[in-house]
C-alpha cells in the first residue's frame, strides 16, 4: 500500500494569555485545551507539544498502568505490536460506497485502547473528517479487527492508548491508516 504523505501541522492548540492578577479573568482567557484536543493535535501534528517527535514512554507516558503513542511510532519496543494492529485494521477498513461514488475525501483521528488481553477498551473520534460515513468507516474498521493480539511480556502497563490518523484521499484505490 502507497503511503500517503504527511499533511502539515494544522496549528497548535489554543493558548491564552495569562490574564494580570489584579484583575478579575474573563471566560475567555480561562479557555485551555482538553485532553481531547491535545491527543487530536497528537495525531494531527505527529509531535509533542514543544516539538519534539511524539513517542510512547516518553512524551506520551501516562503513568505505569497506561502508554499513549501514536499508531506510527517508530519506537523499537512498540513498531512491531502496532505494526500487527494496524494490519488488523487495514483488513477491515472498507472505503463506503457512497463515499466512493461520490469522490468524498477527508481526515480524521481517532483514539482507542488496548487491554493486554488484547481487548479494545475504548474507542472515540478525537478529530472528525466532517462527513458521518467517513467516520463510521474508520470506527468500525477498529472496531472490527478487534480483540488484538496481546501485549508481548516487555509490556508491563494495563492499557495501550493508540492515537490513528485516518486519510480518505484518492478514493479509486484503498488508503490505509496514514504514516
Amino acid at each position: 500500500m502507497p503511503s500517503p504523505t504527511p499533511s502539515e501541522p494544522t496549528g497548535g492548540p489554543l493558548r491564552m494569555a495569562r490574564p494580570d492578577p489584579s484583575s478579575s479573568p474573563s471566560p475567555a482567557q480561562e479557555l485551555r485545551p482538553s485532553l481531547r484536543e491535545e491527543i487530536a493535535a497528537l495525531g494531527r501534528q505527529g509531535l509533542s507539544k514543544d516539538g519534539r517527535a511524539f513517542d510512547a514512554g516518553k512524551d506520551g507516558d501516562a503513568g505505569t498502568d497506561e502508554r499513549i503513542v501514536s499508531l506510527e511510532t517508530q519506537s523499537s519496543e512498540y513498531a512491531p505490536y502496532l505494526a500487527d494492529v494496524k494490519r488488523r485494521i487495514e483488513r477491515h477498513w472498507e472505503i463506503p460506497p457512497y463515499a466512493r461514488q461520490t469522490g468524498l475525501t477527508g481526515k480524521l483521528v481517532l483514539v482507542f485502547s488496548i487491554t493486554p488481553g488484547g481487548s479494545l477498551a475504548q474507542l472515540e473520534i478525537t478529530e472528525s473528517s466532517g462527513t458521518s460515513v467517513l467516520d463510521d468507516a474508520a470506527v468500525q474498521a477498529v472496531r472490527d479487527a478487534a480483540p488484538y493480539a496481546p501485549f508481548p511480556p516487555p509490556f508491563t502497563f494495563q492499557r495501550l492508548t493508540i492515537v490513528a490518523n485516518f486519510r480518505y484521499a484518492d478514493l479509486g484505490r484503498r488508503v490505509g491508516p496514514s504514516r
